[in-house]
């Protein structure tokens, strides 16, 4: 058996198979044989390939493999991470992820260019307002929605993304809640020009305190916590 290597850098690009997915492509291997080669580099790293790696293993076939340079390892991380945007089934989410994920070296390839004195590549990071537009498009959409998108990658929670990419939320919905979230702790953190009556807070401490397990909207909740400690009764 080859002796390949995965590197979990670059494992972390590939979104994983759905259990379908994977038996689909285990069954037709087995039926037919590995058709597309794994890519590696020359110390024999998988670059493309791992779910067809990992099946050879299952069925004890040894995989075929085809060996690609590039000239930083910069061009390689970006060619794994790409390689992954042309599989047809990652969701929106999932391919704006990815994007996400390569920002970095994108920025960092555009850098070593300009170094190197080579001609600028079209589609470098460049201004801070281009940005979104240019990574939007590698990812199929626009910079408006990548923008929305990365901010729910950096705040909203597990369950959220999950539920766009099965498609029970959409990118829009879960942007605009937590924008209303943020923007209500922002300005619980203003001085206060109001007051609340002493019978209100009194009733919701009660509330609080007598009532376990109470399911108040979490906006509330929020509230509560900031606000009514904050408040002394006189």
């Amino acid at each position: 058996m080859t002796a390949l290597v995965i590197l979990s850098q670059y494992n972390s690009l590939v979104p994983p198979l759905s259990t379908e997915e994977y038996d689909s492509l285990k069954e037709s291997i087995q039926r037919t044989g590995q058709w597309m080669p794994i890519i590696v580099n020359k110390n024999e790293e998988i670059l493309d390939g791992h779910h067809r790696f990992r099946i050879c293993q299952e069925l004890d076939i040894k995989p075929k493999t085809k060996v690609i340079s590039f000239s930083s390892k910069t061009d390689e991380i970006i060619f794994v991470g790409e390689c992954n945007l042309k599989r047809r089934q990652l969701t929106t989410l999932q391919k704006i992820t990815l994007i996400k994920q390569l920002e970095p070296f994108y920025k960092q390839q555009a850098q070593e260019r300009m170094k190197s004195g080579k001609k600028s590549d079209p589609t470098e990071i460049c201004q801070e307002g281009e940005t979104a537009e240019i990574l939007g498009k590698k990812a199929g959409v626009s910079g408006k929605t990548y923008s929305k998108a990365s901010k729910i990658l950096d705040n909203a929670s597990k369950e959220d993304i999950e539920s766009i990419n099965k498609g029970e939320k959409s990118i829009s919905s879960v942007y605009q809640n937590i924008a209303e979230t943020n923007h209500f702790k922002l300005n619980l953190k203003k001085p206060y020009s109001f007051s609340l009556p002493v019978d209100m807070i009194r009733g919701i401490q009660y509330y609080k305190r007598t009532v376990p397990g109470h399911h108040l909207d979490q906006k509330v909740e929020d509230f509560i916590d900031t606000i009514v400690p904050r408040r002394s009764i006189q």
